[in-house]
């Protein structure tokens, strides 16, 4: 598969890129075997991988030779991206509690697959239409479902039930910045809106629906976006739904991701000076991984690209 549609899978000193296994020392690559299927995440030692007939494997590999662990049948794994808040990464738990997230589609319920043993377990119903479907929130141990009326429940890293409540009607979407939040940590900011483990929260403005403003979670003011045509093709919705989103804890720079429909864009923004500061090659990067808070590892139609900051 090309390098552009696939992610970027850390696995030891390796970089997993669909079918192709990158050497992080040298930049040497090869065919790994799972052939036509695309490396979807690795815990432990374990390398989940989805293909095109709806089925995802484990894999690992003992003495240097990989061989497949188990197979599942599943729906689609690719879903309705801006309907999953997931804080980069499809792994939900730890341990033999690990999951995959399958994100569904426009028509099916998205499920997990525990990583050890394959096991599949559906996250609902099927939501008939993109108008009716959930919104889901990745915790480090479970996962958050809002449905149309701001009914929220929470789920364990298997799929079971642990608490259902109303929260609040509000689009504000918090940061990718750090470690996933706890369902605990999700539930304060599903009914509050307290965004504490993270650097700040972006929503529509209380005044129109043309601006974007950044609160940061730290004491310090809020911050209005620039004018991006990206950013405002939801404004008729009157809705703010970035796939990721990153920012500097005193409010000053982002980088923001935003995928609609085909289009995709990404944007290196100063807050502090309202502009758009992002370098050509980035604008339209894909599959942003965040090796360290100072270096991003993109794929582009170049290869892997990797940026970082003037001053690092």
């Amino acid at each position: 598969r090309g390098f552009f549609h696939a992610e970027i899978i850390p696995y030891g000193t390796k970089l997993l890129v669909g079918n192709t296994i990158v050497d992080g020392r040298t930049g040497e690559q090869t065919q790994a075997p799972w052939e036509n299927d695309t490396a979807m995440a690795a815990v432990d030692d374990i390398v989940v991988t989805c293909g095109s007939a709806a089925t995802c494997s484990g894999w690992t590999q003992d003495s240097g030779s990989w061989r497949c662990v188990w197979t599942t049948q599943t729906g689609s794994t690719i879903g309705q991206i801006n309907t999953w808040h997931l804080h980069g990464s499809r792994v939900v738990g730890t341990g033999a509690q690990a999951s995959f997230i399958s994100l569904g589609s426009i028509k099916s319920a998205p499920s997990l697959i525990n990583i050890r043993t394959g096991k599949y377990t559906r996250i609902g119903e099927d939501p008939g239409s993109l108008r009716s479907r959930p919104v889901y929130y990745r915790a480090s141990d479970g996962i958050a479902v809002v449905d149309t009326n701001s009914e929220v429940t929470l789920l364990d890293p298997s799929g079971a039930v642990i608490e259902r409540f109303t929260g609040r009607d509000a689009d504000a979407v918090a940061t990718d910045d750090g470690p996933p939040p706890t369902l605990e940590e999700l539930r304060a900011f599903l009914r509050d809106g307290r965004a504490s483990w993270t650097s700040g929260k972006a929503g529509r403005s209380a005044r129109n629906c043309e601006d974007v403003v950044f609160s940061p979670t730290a004491d310090v003011p809020p911050r209005t976006l620039p004018r991006i045509n990206t950013v405002q093709t939801n404004a008729f919705l009157c809705s703010f739904q970035p796939s990721s989103m990153r920012a500097s804890a005193n409010g000053a720079a982002m980088v923001l991701e935003i995928k609609e429909w085909r289009e995709h864009s990404v944007y290196v923004l100063d807050l502090e000076g309202s502009r758009d500061v992002t370098p050509p090659a980035l604008k339209d990067a894909t599959n942003l991984t965040w090796a360290f808070d100072d270096l991003l590892i993109v794929v582009t139609w170049e290869g892997v690209v990797a940026f970082t900051p003037r001053s690092s």
